[in-house]
C-alpha cells in the first residue's frame, strides 16, 4: 500500500462538546476543515509512521479518573474518586483537525480564539491560563499535557497564605471533564487538586515521563533530517504525540522569540507567570529555536501548519 492511501479512509468526526497566519513564504489561508488541500498526504503519512509508537494507545497505560465522580462504579455510586481503566475513560478517536496550543506571547492579540476552537480536537500544553485571554487562545480543550515541573508549581501555589495568589484552581476548573497527560508522579498531586476543587478529570500517563525516555529525540531527528540533541519540551512530545491520532495539524503559539516578527516584543508566555519565585523560563534545558526550525519545516513540507502570526477573522 502506498503511504499516501494509509491515511485516506473515513474516519469518525468528534462533536465538540459544550465544555467548554504564519508570515512567512508559505503562508496557510484561513484555517477551517476545508483546508486540507494545503497538505501534502504523502508527507503525513510518513510523519504519522515515524511518530506511531507514541500513540497514546501504545504509551498512555495508566488511565483513571480524578477527583469526585457523579458516575457508577461497580453498580453503586461513590463519595470518593472513582477509578476506571474501562468505559469511563474516553478513548482517543481518529479526528479530522486539531489544534495543539502552545503558551508563547505571539498569541497576544492574535485573534486566533475562532479559529482554534473550529478544530474538531484542541490540546494544550502546562495548565496555561485561559480565561480573559479567549479572543487569543479559544476557549475548549480537551486535552493538556502536563510535565513535573508545573505540577511542582502548582503544589506550591496551592500552600500559599494568599489563596487570591494561586492561578491554578481556575486553571483546572477550565479544563474540567477533560483529559490530563502526566507521569505517575504527578498522578496524585494532579489527584488532590481535582478533589479540592470539585472537579473531574481523566488521567493518562505513563510510569516516566515521556519527554525523558530515549524516544521523542531520535523520532524528532528522524523527521527533521537532522539530529536534535537537547531535552524535548512539552511542546513537542505533544505535537508529536497528536500527529498519531489527527489528519490535520494546526500549531498556535509555538514561537519561541523575545520579539515579534515587526521586532516587537514580547512576553515568554502570554499569560503572567504564577507566583512561584523562581521563573518558568529555562532557555538553557531546552533548544527552542531548533524545534521552531523543524516546525517551520514541517509546515513547508505540509506535514502541519504553523500559525505564528495573527489569524485572519
Amino acid at each position: 500500500m502506498h503511504p499516501s492511501e494509509q491515511i485516506t479512509a473515513p474516519v469518525p468526526r468528534y462533536n465538540p462538546s459544550k465544555n467548554t497566519t504564519l508570515q512567512s513564504d508559505q503562508t496557510p489561508p484561513a484555517t477551517s476543515p476545508d483546508s486540507s488541500k494545503t497538505f501534502n498526504e504523502t508527507a503525513l503519512a510518513l510523519m504519522r509512521e515515524a511518530t506511531a509508537k507514541l500513540h497514546p494507545r501504545r504509551q498512555l497505560k495508566t488511565r483513571t479518573l480524578l477527583g469526585k465522580s457523579p458516575v457508577k462504579c461497580g453498580g453503586k455510586r461513590r463519595k470518593k474518586s472513582c477509578r476506571s481503566k474501562g468505559p469511563l475513560v474516553q478513548p482517543i478517536g481518529q479526528y479530522k483537525t486539531c489544534a495543539v496550543v502552545a503558551n508563547g506571547g505571539i498569541l497576544l492579540g492574535s485573534n486566533c480564539g475562532a479559529d482554534i476552537d473550529a478544530k474538531d480536537y484542541v490540546m494544550r500544553i502546562n495548565l496555561p491560563a485561559i480565561v480573559g485571554f479567549e479572543k487569543d487562545v479559544g476557549r475548549r480543550t480537551n486535552m493538556t499535557f502536563v510535565n513535573t515541573n508545573v505540577v511542582n508549581r502548582m503544589k506550591e501555589c496551592s500552600d500559599m497564605k494568599d489563596r487570591s495568589r494561586d492561578p491554578y484552581p481556575e486553571r483546572l476548573r477550565s479544563i474540567n471533564n477533560t483529559v490530563l497527560v502526566g507521569n505517575r508522579v504527578s498522578q496524585n498531586a494532579l489527584m488532590a487538586a481535582a478533589r479540592s476543587n470539585k472537579l473531574l478529570l481523566s488521567f493518562w500517563g505513563r510510569k516516566q515521563d515521556l519527554r525523558r525516555n530515549k524516544v521523542i529525540n531520535p523520532i524528532a531527528s528522524k523527521i527533521a533530517g537532522w539530529k536534535l540533541h537537547s531535552r524535548p519540551s512539552s511542546g513537542l512530545a505533544t505535537v508529536l504525540m497528536t500527529s498519531t491520532f489527527c489528519d490535520h495539524l494546526y500549531l498556535y503559539g509555538f514561537y519561541p522569540f523575545p520579539r515579534d516578527k515587526h521586532d516587537r516584543p514580547i512576553p515568554y508566555h502570554y499569560f503572567p507567570d504564577d507566583a512561584v519565585d523562581e521563573p518558568i523560563i529555562n532557555r538553557k534545558k531546552h533548544h527552542m529555536d531548533a524545534e521552531y526550525r523543524l516546525y517551520k519545516d514541517l509546515h513547508r513540507r505540509g506535514v502541519l501548519r504553523l500559525q505564528d502570526g495573527e489569524c485572519e477573522t
